[in-house]
């Protein structure tokens, strides 16, 4: 016996007809009941088999076995960390990903380095911390905390490693602006939206690891040592150069000076480790400390431009423009405070 759509209204007529008799509170009961989810325009249909142990033959889609209350967003919060936490567990699962700045976590006393685009899954009760690097400029992040009961979802994320990356880290930060969106809105049904997105987010860092084979993650470089050497020439301390004194004046002679190293070894350290020049880099640095203070402080954008190093106010707005197709002052719109929902 094949399901059909049509069935379902088959059975509302029967119980409308039978509504008031015994026989047909019987017939309703002896049925199990019909689950219909629309979600994403596609119909998700199962139906049990009757008291009498007859098989049916059903074909449906289905999101391995869950339901929508089986996933339920606690917390959510976009904020700039600039303190360290000691380490610490919970019940239930937390998704943690880095937007700006740099830092090392430690999970199961394992050090991870977190940078911009990575992302980090705490389960339950695993210990956990982070611990900042000012150095490295403000460290900001996207956060979720959420419970799950469906046991085959709870399986695939224990199964996740701590540590990850996904192909299109911004289509997952565009799912995370919309919960933050909805929650700062509240308009009508917006907690079923969050949970439904809620939902994309897993769909979006689970599938692969479901559907693929398992490929081996290395572990991570500390800091330093990802910083160490390249073709044997020291570069920690040519980096840290860099982000102590960005905003002052640095020149291709003082670089060269502080990692002992001619200026062509140099241009070609940065175009094989960051396809760029070293000024180039050192103006990204600059725009990355620009955004967060854009972001994070009520300091006139001009106060700004001198602070991240540039020399005039016209020079940062015209690298600004460039880079984020947006004026400062439209950036500080779209960007300004932290923002923290409790549901």
């Amino acid at each position: 016996m094949t399901f059909h759509l049509s069935y379902p209204i088959v059975y509302l007529i029967l119980l409308l007809y039978n509504g008031s008799s015994q026989m047909g509170c019987r017939f309703m009961q002896a049925l199990k009941p019909v689950l219909v989810v629309v979600y994403s325009g596609v119909w998700l249909i199962a139906c049990g088999n009757n008291q009498k142990g007859k098989d049916n033959e059903i074909r449906y889609f289905s999101l391995s076995g869950t339901h929508m209350n089986d996933c339920t967003m606690l917390w959510s919060g976009i904020y700039q960390q600039s303190w360290e936490n000691v380490p610490h567990n919970h019940v239930f699962f937390q998704i943690v990903g880095i937007l700006n700045g740099c830092a090392m976590l430690s999970i199961n006393n394992r050090d991870y380095l977190a940078e911009q685009g990575q992302l980090f899954l705490f389960k339950p009760q695993e210990l956990h911390s982070i611990t900042y690097d000012s150095d490295y400029g403000p460290l900001k992040v996207m956060d979720i905390k959420f419970s799950v009961s469906d046991n085959v979802l709870y399986q695939n994320l224990l199964a996740k490693d701590n540590s990850f990356s996904v192909p299109d880290f911004h289509y997952l930060k565009s799912i995370f602006n919309k919960i933050i969106d909805e929650s700062t809105q509240c308009r009508p049904y917006y907690y079923t939206l969050i949970n439904c997105y809620l939902y994309e987010i897993l769909a979006y860092i689970l599938r692969d690891d479901v559907y693929s084979p398992k490929v081996p993650v290395m572990p991570l470089l500390s800091l330093q040592q990802k910083a160490a050497v390249w073709k044997g020439i020291s570069l920690e301390e040519l980096l840290q150069y860099i982000n102590v004194n960005y905003s002052g004046t640095i020149t291709l002679d003082d670089l060269s000076k502080v990692a002992n190293i001619n200026k062509t070894t140099l241009i070609d350290i940065f175009k094989d480790l960051y396809n760029t020049t070293p000024i180039h880099y050192i103006n990204e640095l600059r725009l990355q400390k620009a955004k967060d203070l854009l972001a994070s402080t009520d300091i006139n954008i001009t106060e700004i431009a001198s602070l991240v190093g540039f020399q005039s106010l016209h020079n940062f707005c015209r690298h600004f423009k460039a880079k984020e197709s947006k004026t400062p002052n439209e950036y500080r719109t779209l960007h300004k405070y932290n923002s923290y929902f409790t549901y």
